[in-house]
């Protein structure tokens, strides 16, 4: 039997990669928090502040596994 390899593989929602590096994972997750930010601010635009922030800590602040980016390069290039 002949093992294949990847550059990267999705596992349990996070994307690793052969060069240890954590880039592609965090961006991915920059994008859903823009987007979900975008998306709350569109459908609440006439709430108040303070319901607001309740909502974007509670939707939008989702950093499940951040401790698994160890390092991030994405914006030193």
């Amino acid at each position: 039997m002949e093992l294949k390899f990847v550059d990267k593989f999705k596992c349990l929602g996070h994307i690793i990669s052969n060069d240890q590096r954590d880039d592609e994972d965090v961006l991915r997750e920059v994008r859903g928090l823009f987007t979900r930010t975008n998306i709350l601010a569109r459908k609440f635009k006439m709430c108040s502040a303070a319901v607001k922030t309740v909502l974007f800590k509670s939707y939008c602040m989702c950093f499940y596994g951040m401790e698994l980016w160890k390092f991030f390069y994405g914006w030193c290039y």
